[in-house]
């Protein structure tokens, strides 16, 4: 199954920060959807098979890290960018147990999370 070109899946679970991720993916030309816990993101990611799924990693309902290995299991290919306060050694090893393909820290600036973006969804 091949990913949707320019469909971005945001799972956050702070509106404000969805929103801002949001509007940074937009202001590239990426079509965003968004969501607000971990299994609206597997839900939505089932319904669009995204190019590219952006995540928090502790949100309520289903977390980060299960909806990575959810939506890794259905889409092995899909790169998976765990945007997070958490960063240590010990969770960026839990996140790659679960599909997370890359890892980046809040707060995070916008130019490079656009940068990590392109880099995980060019074609290689």
């Amino acid at each position: 199954m091949t990913a949707t070109a320019n469909v971005i899946l945001v799972a956050e679970d702070h509106p404000d920060i969805r929103m801002l991720i949001g509007a940074v993916l937009q202001s590239d030309g990426y079509t965003v959807v968004l969501a607000e816990d971990g299994l609206e993101a597997v839900q939505r990611a089932f319904q669009t098979n995204p190019a590219l799924v952006v995540t928090d990693g502790r949100m309520p309902t289903l977390d980060g890290w299960e909806a990575s290995k959810r939506i890794r299991a259905r889409f092995p290919h899909t790169p998976i960018l765990m945007l997070t306060v958490h960063t240590e050694p010990y969770e960026q090893e839990r996140g790659r147990a679960c599909g997370v393909t890359a890892f980046m820290g809040k707060p995070f600036d916008p130019d490079m999370l656009l940068a990590e973006v392109r880099r995980l969804i060019s074609p290689r």
